[in-house]
């Protein structure tokens, strides 16, 4: 068969015959310098139809021992294939340049960054990704600053795929991080998340401790430094095999290789200047609990004077359950002078570190701050967390303030529990306006017992409280709210109608002689 007979199925209407064609062709071309030269001849001919063209393109580039950057002139042919005034042909170009393997493609897929089109220059950047262009690094920064975010994305795959492939290049990397730009500072991040390599680490750790580089850069070095701390564990088949919505991301707790470099440098950096350092620093270490990290942090919280990172350091400390941060939020709750951010780390330490102590100085910090504090309902919170039932008068008398401070208030009073707190709620259920009384039986709903059947008979009496009432007395099946459930097994309402049939299912005996 003539050259032209071999080649004339590359323009066939059918696709499978194209294929099939080009599949041919391929392993013929890897012996016969004609044929490639051929192939090259089709491909970079603009008056062919663009499928021949592309077709002609991947028999080149799959011949053994030829194809992309199979010498200079057919070099040549590829870099103005990528080129092509056809953004069909130029995107197979820049595929086929990518996946060769040849680092003199590096330079034309460079120049495809530019291009007036987001598809080309999405592809341009994965291609660079997959060759490992080192040489691609700036203009691969530069392309993180791309309005389209699918090109962005490509940018910052590449980068991280340059830096798995060669090391060597991750500071180069990493300098994108003091970028003037926040899109290519936010884009530099995304290519050094989740990669745990020792020699990223090294590149990361040498960044931060370089004093001339902006503080902001160096903070987003050490927040990256201390997402690297640890790995997540190996993927069980667990998370996000159901619903992954549903449950946070497993938590990074397997150590690996990089791990004691990281722990060290974090620990070094508490000694930094930039406050916003420290705080990232004391981030990436809450959940170390060496005695050693601990003894630097409470020395960083005894010199410390901004009060943020005092603050933190409390948390991060009471977060470890250290004896130290005990006296620590005592003595914070009962200073009215004290910082708010240091009295809101306080109030969480507190509900952290549990105990008659720190319910006390809780409750202590809500009788000197009143209902009117910003951080109210902070110590509300803490209160339920404590299950300090001293706070029941306070918490009640909050109830009115505003909607935030009531709604926080009663659900506070239904998680604390006990008779006082109870008895709480049905005063309000009593005397309280209508969305007080709602969020009261909302409360007691969730949990009632036998003795408060009339209370709830009445509410259900009630049009606008009928519904909790029903769901509340369904949950307690009891004789003497029969009437309620024969009317909620005609409600609209397909959860009424269930928890009333729950509950006559119950009480049949009880039931059939009443009802008969």
């Amino acid at each position: 068969a003539t050259m032209a007979e071999l080649m004339a199925p590359l323009e066939h209407p059918s696709k499978d015959v194209r294929h099939c064609a080009q599949r041919r062709l391929s392993e013929r071309a890897g012996s016969d310098a004609g044929l490639r030269g051929a192939l090259m001849s089709l491909a970079s001919d603009p008056g062919r139809p663009a499928l021949a063209r592309i077709h002609a393109l991947w028999a080149s580039a799959g011949s053994v021992g030829a194809g992309v950057g199979g010498g200079s002139e057919t070099g040549a042919v590829w870099v103005r294939l990528i080129q092509d005034s056809d953004p069909r042909v130029a995107a197979q170009a820049i595929r086929a340049a990518g996946e060769s393997g040849r680092p003199e493609m590096a330079p034309p897929l460079i120049g495809a960054l530019t291009s007036h089109s987001a598809d080309l220059r999405f592809r341009a950047a994965t291609a660079l990704g997959r060759l490992g262009a080192t040489a691609a690094v700036e203009s691969l920064q530069a392309t993180l600053a791309d309005p389209d975010d699918w090109v962005r994305y490509a940018a910052f795959q590449a980068l991280n795929r340059i830096g798995r492939r060669h090391p060597a290049a991750w500071p180069a990397v990493v300098a994108g991080l003091a970028s003037p730009n926040p899109r290519v500072v936010e884009g530099t991040a995304f290519a050094l998340r989740a990669t745990f390599d020792d020699a990223l680490v090294a590149a990361l750790v040498g960044f931060r401790r370089d004093a001339q580089r902006p503080n902001a850069a160096r903070a987003a070095a050490a927040g990256l430094l201390a997402d690297a701390c640890r790995q997540p564990p190996a993927w069980d088949g667990g998370w996000w095999a159901y619903h992954p919505f549903r449950t946070p991301r497993p938590a990074h707790t397997v150590e690996w290789s990089g791990t004691a470099r990281v722990r060290e440098d974090l620990v070094r950096a508490l000694e930094d200047g930039p406050s916003d350092l420290r705080l990232t620093a004391l981030g990436g270490l809450e959940a170390e609990s060496a005695p050693a990290i601990l003894d630097a942090i409470d020395t960083l919280r005894g010199r410390e004077t901004d009060p943020a990172v005092r603050a933190r350091a409390l948390e991060v400390l009471a977060g470890q359950r250290d004896a130290r941060s005990r006296p620590v939020t005592v003595a914070v709750l009962s200073n009215a002078q004290a910082d708010s951010r240091e009295q809101a780390a306080a109030l969480r330490a507190a509900a952290r570190l549990g105990g008659p102590d720190m319910a006390g100085a809780v409750v202590g910090w809500m009788q000197r701050a009143g209902a009117g504090s910003a951080l109210w309902l902070e110590a509300v919170t803490s209160a339920e967390t404590l299950r300090a039932t001293a706070a029941v008068p306070l918490i009640r008398r909050a109830i009115g303030t505003d909607d935030a401070t009531t709604a926080g208030a009663i659900r506070a009073l239904g998680r604390l529990g006990g008779s006082e707190a109870r008895s709480a709620l049905f005063s309000l259920l009593e005397t309280g306006p209508i969305p007080v009384r709602t969020l009261a039986l909302a409360e007691l709903a969730s949990s009632p017992v036998p003795a408060e059947i009339p209370a709830l008979l009445s509410a259900w009496q009630q049009p606008e409280l009928r519904s909790d009432a029903l769901l509340a007395l369904a949950r307690v099946p009891d004789v003497r709210a029969l009437d309620v459930y024969l009317a909620g097994i005609e409600s609209r309402s397909p959860e009424q109608r269930a928890a009333a049939r729950k509950a006559l299912e119950t009480l049949r005996a009880e039931a059939r002689p009443v009802l008969e």
